[in-house]
């Protein structure tokens, strides 16, 4: 699974005295060339595949800022599945979260990020922008897998639950999306 960061730095000192994060928040990721947008600005949108694990790790300028919480529709929607952990020495002190982009569905999905100032706690939306990861059939309900959403599915466990389901079909030749899958498929 590729992973992406996801950077939030934060102008401490204006946005206690402006009292919104809005403006005073810079978000840059590491997949500019992949599609991602508004690098640098308060309203990044993230280019994602289903199967991506995201880490956002936060900087206040100005003063020390925390992140508290990733939440949001692409949360309430299971499109992220994010998870708080300690901070790593090379960011300071407070959380960092990481998350999983567990779809493969292509949309753009909001989600919020919550950050605390000393007692001051602001939001401040953000997006990702599901990137194409697979092929359309001429069935409407029908999807051709690639390689990397198959060895995605199955590094998350789901490709025997898709199929008691009837959710997923092999109808073709399993060694194409590779060894490892194909062992896994053969199991089934």
């Amino acid at each position: 699974m590729s992973q992406l960061a996801i950077m939030v730095i934060v102008d401490v000192q204006a946005a206690l005295a402006e009292g919104k994060l809005e403006g005073n928040t810079y978000l840059v990721d590491n997949n500019q060339e992949a599609g991602s947008t508004n690098e640098g600005t308060d309203s990044l949108e993230t280019a994602v595949k289903g199967g991506m694990i995201l880490n956002w790790l936060i900087t206040g300028l100005g003063g020390p800022a925390q992140l508290r919480i990733i939440c949001g529709e692409a949360v309430d929607r299971g499109v992220l599945v994010p998870q708080e952990f300690d901070s790593p020495s090379f960011v300071g002190e407070g959380l960092w979260w990481s998350g999983t982009v567990n779809t493969l569905l292509d949309a753009r999905h909001e989600y919020t990020i919550v950050v605390t100032m000393g007692d001051r706690t602001m939001e401040i939306k953000s997006h990702l922008i599901m990137q194409p990861g697979m092929l359309k059939t001429e069935k409407m309900n029908e999807v051709k897998l690639g390689k990397e959403q198959m060895k995605s599915l199955n590094d998350l466990g789901l490709t025997n639950e898709l199929r008691k389901a009837g959710l997923l079909v092999v109808e073709e030749d399993v060694t194409q999306f590779g060894e490892e899958v194909a062992e896994e498929l053969r199991k089934k």
